[in-house]
């Protein structure tokens, strides 16, 4: 219905792109129930690189292009380190180690003072990003990006 309502406003020939979460991502596939999208009521329908061109097309849209992206994750592999220790059941000790460590990093003088597990986690896990970027580059091509993307014109 929406994106009807949307046809009628564009011209003919008009574009349309759309970016909404990946729900057969690598990250929601990894991490399942604990999936950060899982948001209703921000998001209470999610599509993938197939569903949502199809959507469009029903809706009197032409694909033009369909991919997958990093999305707003900037640190994939923090984000599935953090689902493996929510489907551990271990989350709420996490948080509140969270909650600690950031404390003691706002509290810290020194830089020494600042280093905790989190603090080298993250920086680990941001260079592992950085050195296989081509790897999930290539991920993202085969449809396991966070995001996926269309762009689509209404039909003539």
């Amino acid at each position: 219905e929406f994106l009807r309502e949307v046809g009628t406003k564009l011209v003919d020939g008009g574009i349309l792109a759309l970016a909404t979460p990946n729900i057969e991502s690598l990250s929601a596939k990894a991490t399942g129930k604990s999936w950060g999208w899982l948001s209703p009521p921000d998001h209470l329908i999610l599509y993938s690189r197939t569903t949502l061109p199809k959507l469009l097309e029903q809706s009197g849209f032409e694909i033009l292009h369909v991919e997958t992206g990093r999305g707003p994750a900037k640190n994939i592999f923090l984000l599935l380190i953090q689902a493996v220790v929510f489907r551990l059941g271990l989350f709420n000790r996490m948080k509140q180690s969270v909650q600690k460590a950031a404390h003691e990093f706002q509290s810290a003088r020194s830089v020494v003072g600042r280093i905790n597990v989190f603090f080298i986690t993250e920086k680990i896990t941001e260079a592992l990003a950085f050195i296989l970027a081509p790897f999930l580059a290539i991920l993202w091509k085969m449809g396991l990006g966070d995001e996926v993307l269309v762009v689509a014109r209404k039909k003539k």
